[in-house]
């Protein structure tokens, strides 16, 4: 993990192009993808980042196992895309992926026909 700086974003490069997000968000999608390549899955994610024009907008971004991202640290004199509820959306992604499966205590409860 990287500490974030006041002034300092992330340009993040995918798939042949770059995007500028900020410190937070790009470390939420960075671990994400790593989770979920732990796990064999992929995602789609629409991701805050700032434009060449200085506003915000999402970029929708593929990650999963085969992802290779790369973020690096570039100054910023504009205002920082709001990361707040991606990261808990990413949060919240990332614990159902270490989720284990927990065998029924009642075979009642099972479906034998599957």
């Amino acid at each position: 993990m990287w500490e974030a700086h006041a002034g300092v974003m992330r340009r993040v490069a995918y798939a042949g192009g770059t995007f500028v997000t900020s410190d937070r968000i790009a470390q939420a999608m960075l671990e994400y993808a790593a989770a979920l390549a732990n796990a064999d899955r992929a995602a789609t994610l629409h991701v805050p980042a700032v434009g060449d024009d200085g506003e915000t907008h999402d970029v929708q971004v593929l990650v999963g196992p085969s992802s290779q991202l790369m973020a690096d640290e570039i100054e910023h004199a504009g205002p920082e895309p709001d990361g707040d509820a991606f990261v808990t959306s990413i949060e919240g992604r990332m614990a159902t992926l270490h989720r284990t499966f927990v065998p029924a205590d009642d075979e009642s409860m099972l479906d034998w026909d599957i």
